[in-house]
């Protein structure tokens, strides 16, 4: 949404080769799009959302350089997030401690950071932006995001009333760097992987510490261009089965009337990325 040609922002703001693995690739996608089938997949969103991806480290190592980029979907990125709009970021160690990301450089797609190669997990919360939309573009916004029907209610409303869509944003993008890593980190808006097994995989979301029930969350994959959707339970939480080996991100936007600014709207965007089984991380550039 940072980048949305239907808004106007009131401040500035690999390669695949053939070779001989055309049958496992092929393989890998029939069995992601026949998982997503089977959890009533529905048709993409297309809102901008801005998540990590993890870049292979020299000779192999684990992948803890990381990009993090902004794009219609996952995982496209289209633009770059510029440090100075990082409100708070940081990692944890997959054993204890905590460290910064650090900034290596900033690519046309996406800005390639430094984690410790033992975290467990890092994230990047965002300044928040302000924005407008135009009147016949709401409603499409308000599908990307599976706004239910109170939302659309209070839109239709003011909408009448001759009121323009005005909307302060927040972004909060986390990555896992495998199961295990169920802890929170310090922001506003948070996805916590909480379970990985045979059993399947059970996720949280928490607005300021606190699980957000009724939150609808979509579940992406990089090799299928449909998702499925949940909504978290009163405790915040979804599950899921068990999923083939790939690339995710899970993501949501928490919608509501801003408390402060009559006629106005606050929204918190989040993802997850995460991996499951052994995935091949994108070379470094």
């Amino acid at each position: 949404m940072q980048q949305r040609s239907v808004c106007r922002l009131k401040v500035p703001v690999p390669a695949v080769t053939w070779a001989d693995s055309v049958v496992s690739a092929v393989s890998a996608v029939l069995a992601v799009l026949a998982i997503l089938a089977t959890l009533l997949a529905t048709t993409a969103a297309q809102a901008h959302d801005t998540w990590f991806e993890p870049l292979a480290g020299p000779r192999g190592a684990a992948p803890r350089i990381v990009v993090l980029g902004t794009g219609n979907r996952f995982p496209v990125r289209e633009t770059a997030v510029a440090p100075q709009y990082f409100a708070a970021q940081g990692c944890e160690r997959a054993e204890a401690g905590k460290a910064s990301l650090r900034t290596l450089d900033l690519l046309p797609d996406g800005t390639r950071l430094l984690a410790p190669p033992d975290a467990a997990r890092c994230w990047v919360q965002l300044q928040p932006l302000e924005i407008e939309i135009d009147d016949d573009k709401v409603e499409l916004y308000l599908d990307e995001i599976q706004a239910g029907p109170g939302l659309r209610s209070a839109w239709a409303a003011q909408r009448a009333r001759g009121v323009r869509w005005s909307e302060r944003y927040s972004k909060h993008a986390r990555i896992d760097f495998g199961p295990g890593a169920a802890r929170t980190v310090p922001m506003a808006m948070d996805l916590v992987w909480e379970h990985a097994g045979p059993d399947g995989h059970r996720f949280v979301v928490l607005r300021d510490g606190q699980p957000l029930a009724g939150q609808p969350l979509e579940l992406q994959n990089a090799d299928a261009a449909i998702g499925i959707w949940r909504h978290s339970d009163a405790q915040g939480r979804i599950t899921l089965p068990a999923l083939p080996p790939g690339r995710w991100l899970l993501r949501g936007t928490d919608l509501r009337a801003s408390p402060d600014r009559p006629g106005a709207w606050d929204s918190r965007f989040v993802t997850l990325a995460f991996e499951t089984g052994t995935v091949a991380a994108a070379p470094t550039r």
